[in-house]
């Protein structure tokens, strides 16, 4: 048996990042709450909290979803499988813009919020883009 080890589909971040609630606007809750993510805070009077970089995961345990996945808001945006126009497309192969999740250390609190999406080419590169990966249930062998 082998499992199948990917980036999430839009959908499975989605359902992460909210704990399955369509109101819930940041993984602990419906509100921003200071402190919880690496993003800059400095702007708009968020709070006092701005680190200018990309941390290691599970710096802020307080913004943990109710699953304990770590670091869904902020820090870097996260690569979905989806092509930004069709959320079914979940195809790895393609140069079409795929989906970013999750806002980065150089957003603002509302680019965190878990419904707001960004694309890139997959070609992309930079220090506010990452990825995590997904891991389905075991796949039989025949």
């Amino acid at each position: 048996m082998g499992y199948r080890v990917s980036p999430p589909t839009e959908w499975q971040w989605q359902q992460a990042a909210t704990s399955g609630n369509p109101g819930q606007d940041y993984p602990w809750g419906s509100e921003y709450e200071s402190g919880r993510a690496n993003i800059d805070e400095t702007v708009r009077g968020a709070g006092s909290h701005y680190l200018r970089r990309t941390t290691a995961v599970g710096i802020y345990p307080q913004g943990n979803s109710v699953q304990d996945i770590s670091d869904l808001a902020g820090n870097v945006w996260e690569w979905c499988l989806n092509e930004r126009g069709e959320p079914a497309n979940v195809q790895a192969s393609g140069t079409e813009r795929r989906v970013l999740r999750g806002g980065s250390w150089f957003g603002l609190r509302g680019r965190a919020r878990a419904s707001i999406r960004r694309y890139h080419v997959p070609a992309s590169r930079s220090s506010r883009l990452g990825f995590r990966l997904s891991c389905s249930s075991p796949i039989r062998k025949n």
